[in-house]
């Protein structure tokens, strides 16, 4: 397994969603600065990394329940 989904609140506190393919697996998740991530309106919230399977089809849907709506997809290689 070689992606993460990230899930986070932006500095709008809005639920944000982002599929993450690390350059180095074996160094993920573990001691990762989640400010080099290059995550969207990222502000220090804390962050929720999922294992995903590795196949590039696959996408999660991932819903906000406040808001009722499936949230847009930011794709990160690193």
């Amino acid at each position: 397994m070689a992606r993460w989904l990230a899930l986070y609140v932006d500095q709008a506190g809005k639920s944000r969603a982002a599929m993450i393919k690390p350059a180095k697996p074996e160094d993920f998740p573990f001691g990762v600065d989640e400010f080099e991530l290059g995550l969207d309106d990222y502000d220090g919230e804390p962050l929720t990394l999922v294992e995903m399977p590795d196949d590039t089809e696959f996408r999660p849907m991932v819903v906000d329940n406040t808001d009722d709506v499936e949230l847009p997809m930011q794709f990160i290689d690193l």
